[in-house]
């Protein structure tokens, strides 16, 4: 694993209007980021969280994509949206469902914007965590999309996290 010696946050002014993520209240938003197609998961992700008793109408998809119409379907009540990085500012948790491919670009937006992340095991995804750790980002979470308890586990994580967002953001 490699360490950066800066993170990269947009202009500090701007990360003053930021709204602070809150985790846990009956108003939770998770979000998914991202093209909404096969190797991304997604459609898998929001049935995770349906299994864990998560409403649809606290799933939101950011982006588009072959999958998009079959999720309205399957799961009525879930919002799919044009991806929008301000709305990520909104939200309680991203999640990263993708297992097959490199690191999403979607991630690094969403924690340059202070989301919190529960990031599906994959290489990339691991990489990605080990450096955060290492470098005080404690606001990112992995999870084994294969098993319900470790999904449930990573929000309880993120819940209670102190948000290390602020604390960076209070630097600049």
């Amino acid at each position: 694993s490699t360490q950066f010696d800066s993170l990269f946050l947009p202009n500090s002014s701007w990360l003053q209007s930021v709204k602070a993520p809150k985790v846990g209240d009956a108003n939770s938003r998770f979000i998914f980021l991202g093209r909404v197609a096969e190797e991304k998961q997604v459609l898998e992700g929001v049935a995770l969280l349906h299994s864990i008793g998560v409403p649809s109408s606290s799933i939101f998809i950011l982006g588009s994509g072959s999958q998009a119409l079959l999720i309205q379907t399957q799961f009525p009540g879930v919002v799919v949206n044009d991806y929008d990085l301000e709305s990520i500012t909104s939200s309680d948790i991203v999640i990263s469902q993708s297992l097959f491919e490199g690191m999403p670009n979607a991630v690094i937006d969403a924690l340059a914007v202070g989301a919190k992340l529960l990031l599906a095991i994959n290489w990339a995804h691991t990489e990605f965590y080990i450096d955060c750790q290492a470098n005080g980002v404690t606001d990112v979470c992995l999870y084994n999309p294969a098993d319900v308890q470790t999904l449930q586990y990573g929000i309880e994580q993120l819940s209670t996290e102190v948000d290390s967002y602020n604390q960076r953001k209070e630097l600049f």
